[in-house]
């Protein structure tokens, strides 16, 4: 079980998805976890933003994303998911998803 950084609901994610928030000059912050149902509206938010004429709903091929750090197999043989965003805004993209404010 792991804290979501987004939504904060208790979840067991099926991917790690970790986000390493960056200040304006791109330096690290932080680290920060996401489940998966976050870390899905957040990406398809973040890409319908970068490229609004695009189908999002179809596969999204993430390394060609440009919001993609990294993807890597932990010592605990589990799928680790790096992005590249801030969390302020991926906390706006979801509670946009999900109608809250």
């Amino acid at each position: 079980m792991m804290v979501c950084g987004v939504c904060k609901g208790s979840k067991s994610p099926k991917v790690k998805w970790v986000v390493k928030e960056h200040s304006s000059d791109n330096s690290i912050l932080r680290d920060f976890k996401m489940c998966d149902d976050c870390a899905v509206k957040v990406i398809r938010k973040m890409l319908t933003e970068l490229d609004p004429e695009t189908d999002h709903k179809s596969p999204i091929i993430l390394n060609r994303s440009g919001i993609m750090g990294g993807l890597s197999l932990t010592p605990d043989d589990d799928l680790e998911v790096t992005l590249l965003m801030d969390l302020a805004k991926a906390r706006k993209a979801v509670l946009e998803e999900t109608g809250t404010r």
